[in-house]
């Protein structure tokens, strides 16, 4: 009894007592998560019901990716001299605006530029999110205000999913047309990143460096960057050949509807989000690094199992659906204690180049292997994992390799 005591004094006081930005920042991570998870569930289905292929689906993810990938080194260069808050706020802007977009048109040139606009936004947003968070948090507290919201991330993305999977019965409801339902949840997603994006104002901190305060990255610190960016670009590469496409995965192989896939990558994300909590425990006993690719690792083995679930008949669907579930909790699961752990790393001036330089091989390399996923997907459903698996494991050894000597906890 006393332990269970110790441990809710010990969560209580971990994750409370936050400072005003963080606050708003995880409130505004609730509106978009919500919509972010409506949109990557319902997405690929809506591009579908337009009469498209999956290639067409990889090209657009593809073409988002590369525009992230055009623009993320500068971003980061300009974050500094406007601010973080401003490019925090143009990055939501453009969310908006491709959003819009895509519920407007099914022109083959429109759903391209909306996909520009989209990797704009990712490259405005995410880094500039991810600096001031890390700026209005305690460094001895920051794996748990990271985790927190990653916890939040992954509730509000639940929600989403799960509600994602009415709208084209919502729409064959109302309007006696499943496409109607997907332009529906497209719109409640832009209703949800206006909310997040007003909620920008309400920030006070900000990241800006005076010009007189500017000065170049330092070697060490450059190396730190290259090292950090290797193995989240092999990361990216393979994810690309399978994550994207799980939904058709569970359509393809089991046939079933739209509704059931949702419920179980909605069951996946809230046990996910609940974990996420314990992770800083985990890592503070057992250290950062081993916690991060003890879990990848197990993620990929898991992951090259997967498709031999298939040969079991009536319980294929039940091995594949467990299999996914654990897979995804432990490659994820860790994401924000990663990111807590690269920030330390790195001086409070330049995270937001760093961050856009991560995610710019992280994306970079997800925008070549999606087009490609989508192309093989079409001759086999089996080997996008084993691809993918196989990237996964090198990965993590070398982010062991590069990083065995860092004491971060």
């Amino acid at each position: 009894m006393l332990n269970i005591l110790n441990i809710i004094k010990n969560f209580r006081y971990e994750y409370s007592n936050f400072s005003t930005t963080v606050k708003y920042l995880i409130i505004m991570e609730v509106f978009s998560s919500i919509g972010g998870g409506i949109f990557s569930f319902i997405f690929i289905f809506y591009i579908v019901n337009l009469g498209y292929s999956t290639v067409f689906y990889g090209a657009l993810s593809s073409v988002s990716g590369f525009s992230y990938l055009l623009m993320a080194l500068p971003i980061g260069i300009i974050s500094s001299r406007i601010g973080s808050r401003k490019m925090l706020f143009i990055g939501s802007f453009f969310s908006i605006i491709f959003i819009l977009i895509y519920v407007i048109t099914s022109n083959v040139l429109l759903l391209y530029s909306g996909a520009v606009i989209s990797g704009l936004a990712q490259a405005f947003s995410s880094p500039n999110f991810n600096s001031l968070l890390s700026k209005a948090s305690e460094e001895k507290r920051r794996n748990f205000v990271f985790s927190f919201n990653g916890f939040v991330n992954l509730i509000g993305s639940t929600l989403g999913i799960t509600v994602s999977g009415l709208f084209p019965s919502l729409g064959k409801f109302l309007f006696r047309n499943n496409l109607m339902g997907f332009k529906l949840a497209l719109l409640t997603v832009l209703i949800l990143w206006t909310i997040s994006l007003i909620l920008i104002r309400f920030l006070k901190d900000d990241i800006k460096i005076k010009r007189e305060e500017r000065k170049k990255v330092p070697r060490e610190i450059l190396k730190t960057m290259l090292k950090l960016t290797i193995p989240a670009s092999l990361i990216g590469l393979g994810a690309g050949f399978v994550i994207p496409y799980f939904q058709l995965q569970f359509q393809y192989r089991f046939h079933l509807g739209i509704s059931a896939i949702s419920y179980i990558f909605s069951i996946t994300t809230f046990a996910m989000a609940i974990l996420m909590l314990f992770v800083p425990f985990l890592a503070r006993k057992r250290g950062s690094l081993s916690t991060i690719v003890t879990f990848q690792v197990i993620a990929a083995l898991l992951l090259l199992s997967m498709p031999f679930s298939s040969n079991l008949s009536s319980m294929g669907l039940y091995f594949f659906s467990a299999l996914y579930f654990f897979r995804t909790i432990l490659m994820n699961v860790t994401g924000p204690v990663q990111s807590s752990f690269e920030l330390t790393m790195i001086p409070e001036e330049f995270r937001p180049f760093m961050s856009s330089l991560v995610s710019l091989s992280w994306i970079g390399m997800n925008s070549i292997s999606v087009y490609f996923g989508g192309i093989i997907m079409n001759y086999s459903l089996n080997l996008p994992f084993y691809i993918c698996a196989s990237f996964y494991v090198t990965s993590s050894i070398l982010y062991y390799i590069f990083f065995k000597n860092v004491i971060k906890k």
